[in-house]
């Protein structure tokens, strides 16, 4: 099965063309939300807020951490 192709409007690079899925270029982010996303759930919108802000403050204290050891 080949894929079909096709130029981001953004940034012209390449981006693969899937049935069903929305394009989306790697590249420069162009349509990771297309207009009128919604998610599948008040759940999911839950988790996405909850992983930001945990990957937010494990950034934060990797930052300040002198040393980094397990």
């Amino acid at each position: 099965m080949s894929t079909a192709v096709r130029a981001c409007p953004d940034c012209g690079r390449e981006i693969p063309v899937v049935e069903r899925f929305p394009d989306w270029c790697d590249g420069c982010g162009w349509n990771l939300r297309p207009s009128g996303y919604r998610s599948a759930s008040d759940a999911d919108d839950l988790y996405l807020r909850m992983s930001r802000r945990f990957a937010s403050r494990l950034a934060s204290e990797l930052v300040q951490t002198q040393n980094l050891t397990p």
